[in-house]
């Protein structure tokens, strides 16, 4: 059975400040729910015209590099990967690579976590983000809410290197003002302001 705790953006980004790994192989399992601007999507006055609200399972405090080197060597490679710094980014608390800050303000705080290739989103809600109002990618997917390139992408990897795609996942950073939910344990997180 979930618990839940309501708690406030400043009190979730202590619970991360402070974060200490619950598994001996140094992650953690959870899931998040965010709301962000849909990249496909056009601006107007500054604004994306689309968002989405997802929900989906991740693991928190994997280091980058260990993991693709795990990876490698269970491939029965060289594993000697060096992950390259995050552009714009750091890790800003000595051994948390849970959270990371922009450089250049130092004041953005972003969450740091992973997302299997094979994970299935558990919930995805597109929205107009005027008035934020609940549609489907059928009604949203034209040129009137999307750029050019949104309408025609061209298929990107994740630059796996030598993982195979079997095995491929995702790093992400994510803005903390985007977090609505968390969990952790049988804990889930509900941020309230």
């Amino acid at each position: 059975m979930e618990n839940s705790e309501y708690i406030t953006r400043s009190q979730a980004l202590d619970k991360f400040e402070n974060f200490e790994k619950i598994t001996a192989s140094g992650v953690t399992f959870g899931s998040i729910t965010y709301l962000v601007d849909v990249s496909e999507s056009k601006v107007v006055n500054k604004a994306n015209l689309l968002k989405k609200l997802v929900v989906i399972n991740i693991t928190f405090g994997a280091s980058y590099t260990d993991k693709v080197n795990r990876i490698l060597k269970a491939q029965g490679d060289d594993a000697n990967f060096v992950a390259k710094a995050m552009t714009g980014k750091e890790y800003y608390i000595d051994g948390n690579n849970v959270l990371a800050r922009d450089i250049a303000t130092k004041s953005k705080r972003y969450l740091v976590f992973d997302v299997e290739n094979h994970t299935n989103v558990s919930a995805k809600q597109l929205y107009i983000a005027d008035g934020m109002i609940p549609v489907t990618k059928e009604e949203v997917w034209n040129e009137k809410y999307l750029t050019p390139s949104g309408l025609n992408p061209t298929t990107k990897t994740a630059g796996r290197g030598l993982v195979d795609e079997k095995k491929n996942f995702f790093f992400r950073t994510l803005g903390f003002q985007n977090i609505i939910s968390f969990k952790v344990g049988k804990v889930v997180y509900r941020i309230i302001d």
